[in-house]
């Protein structure tokens, strides 16, 4: 009896590119076995069989890109004594968040393999793909050293490192160097392993700093009515809500700073949709979860989600697909101290908004001193796409979206 395979819910990913087949027709599987590999542009998985069988057909190739539901394999059953018990769990659906080499742990790597002729496709998944045009670097030169000689983003960093040596040896002109640790020579110290989200984050961080000219416009919103009426709700939301509710509203009156430029870089991208993430701080370092559709969500709404995805942060929960499609960030610092700071843009995204704690201060209103409650607001923008008067104006509009909170949507419509 022929059963078929098809690709599962992928979560909001439309469609993955396969990379690899590992099986082939009249190869017999066990349940559980790898049939191939899918990658996003984030997240890459192995797509398991589901059963114990023979392969009758292989529907689909490297470099294939599938949808949900696309037939992959069809499956024979097997003879009794080669048939496999079922696993215990299904797999979880795609994606998972990866973007580790595709490599046997225990095999050693592939060795190296010439770099592909001009002209050639690089044998490279659309994730490494994008990390080398985030660097500027042609993929037909770089060395491949995962399976059958696929390119990884580890082949990419290599390449871009040994281009700088080169260039140091040759003497040209660059960024000079950070000077080497030297701690260990004046006293005990401790070391401390990053986490693997702290590497990734600490190299995104810096390819954004460099690829994006950060202009930080610094300003404050009168919060105190806002305070009295949050305080004042039975479910007693967070500020966070509030100001996700005032940036959604300052979103839809200025759509460039919920755009992205085009790849080429000649177009604005303007999003029709209001995808908004917020900055969690866990034990494993910053995670940044997406409410979608901020913009038509009340503030008891958005508090609801805010709780839910920062609890699923903490504890280790949160699928790639809710890290994805925000047009807009939105870091609160306010609960560990501070005023302004200088937030990093998340690129492809052209601004990202910093709230420090607000603090009482006397304002000069109608001729006298009144106490008013501050809040302390820091717009970092892409120059490229928004200017002085562009980010000055978004960050009144959200100033201003706070400092009316009967305008704001407290209760669903």
């Amino acid at each position: 009896m022929s059963q078929e395979i098809r690709v599962p819910d992928m979560g909001d990913v439309p469609e993955a590119e396969v990379i690899e087949v590992f099986v082939r027709p009249g190869q017999s599987v066990a349940a559980g076995e790898p049939l191939l590999t899918l990658e996003s542009d984030k997240a890459a998985m192995d797509l398991p069989s589901p059963f114990a069988g023979v392969v009758e057909a292989v529907h689909v190739a490297v470099d294939d890109r599938v949808r949900r539901d696309a037939l992959v394999a069809t499956l024979t059953d097997a003879p009794a004594a080669a048939a496999a018990p079922a696993p215990e769990a299904a797999p979880e659906p795609m994606p998972a968040p990866a973007e580790e080499p595709l490599v046997d742990p225990v095999a050693p790597p592939s060795p190296a393999v010439p770099a592909a002729r001009p002209g050639a496709l690089p044998h490279a998944g659309p994730a490494v793909r994008r990390f080398a045009r985030d660097l500027g670097v042609d993929l037909s030169e770089v060395e491949g050293r995962g399976r059958r000689g696929r390119i990884t983003r580890e082949d990419v960093e290599q390449h871009v490192r040994a281009a700088l040596a080169r260039r140091r040896e040759a003497g040209a002109a660059r960024a000079p160097a950070g000077p080497p640790p030297d701690a260990e020579h004046f006293g005990p110290v401790r070391a401390e392993d990053l986490t693997r989200v702290q590497r990734r984050s600490g190299a995104n961080l810096q390819r954004n700093w460099q690829l994006a000219p950060h202009v930080t416009q610094h300003c404050e919103a009168d919060i105190t009515e806002l305070e009295r009426r949050r305080r004042a709700r039975p479910e007693r939301p967070t500020l966070t809500a509030c100001a996700l509710a005032a940036c959604a509203r300052a979103l839809a009156e200025h759509p460039r700073v919920n755009a992205c430029l085009s790849e080429d870089g000649r177009r604005l991208l303007l999003r029709e949709y209001v995808h908004i993430g917020f900055a969690v701080d866990t034990p494993d370092g910053l995670l940044v979860p997406v409410i979608r559709d901020a913009d038509r969500q009340s503030v008891a709404e958005l508090a609801a989600a805010v709780g839910a995805l920062a609890d699923r942060a903490r504890t280790r929960q949160l699928a790639a697909a809710d890290m994805q499609g925000g047009g807009f960030t939105l870091s609160n610092l306010g609960g560990a101290g501070g005023g302004h700071f200088t937030p990093v843009i998340n690129l492809p995204q052209v601004a990202v908004l910093g709230l420090g704690r607000a603090a009482e201060r006397p304002l000069w209103i109608d001729g006298a001193a009144a106490p008013r409650l501050l809040l302390p607001l820091s717009l970092s923008y892409d120059h490229r796409v928004l200017d002085g008067v562009a980010g000055a104006r978004f960050a009144a509009a959200v100033a201003a979206a706070l400092e009316a909170p009967d305008e704001l949507p407290w209760e669903a419509a």
